[in-house]
């Protein structure tokens, strides 16, 4: 969901719109990964590649992107949502009134827009940054 929906659905909740205390506030569509991903791609003039793996791989990866990235690749919260399936609210909450529901699709333009500029390279990694600072500093 885009953020300026998620700040929409926060409004609403704190100027009392919202009648239930907790909602569940999903995106406009509903996306299995694979898609989102070629979407993504499509974009950003690449072509992904698809390599089958365990969740506790994935999770093992995000921990380590995590400690060594300053714009982890894949992040704890991305790991844990992909192994517990987030198109159903658990436990069961009511939906948001009509007029609060998020609307934007996962379009070309929002994907454009939050697409970072260039590629992962090593200005992304922790130690060079903290190299990259102490070099600054003098030190």
């Amino acid at each position: 969901m885009p953020v300026e929906e998620a700040v929409n659905v926060l409004l609403a909740a704190l100027e009392g719109r919202v009648p239930n205390p907790t909602v569940a506030v999903v995106g406009a569509e509903e996306l299995e990964f694979a898609t989102a991903v070629r979407r993504i791609a499509r974009v950003a003039g690449r072509r992904p590649v698809y390599v089958r793996a365990p969740v506790w791989a994935i999770r093992v990866l995000a921990q380590l992107t995590e400690w060594t990235m300053v714009v982890p690749l894949v992040a704890k919260a991305q790991a844990r949502m992909l192994a517990e399936g987030v198109s159903e609210p658990a436990p069961f909450a009511p939906q948001l009134p009509k007029g609060i529901r998020p609307t934007l699709m996962f379009d070309d333009e929002r994907i454009r827009a939050a697409l970072p500029d260039g590629r992962f390279g090593l200005r992304d990694l922790r130690i060079t940054n903290c190299w990259a600072g102490r070099r600054r500093d003098g030190f």
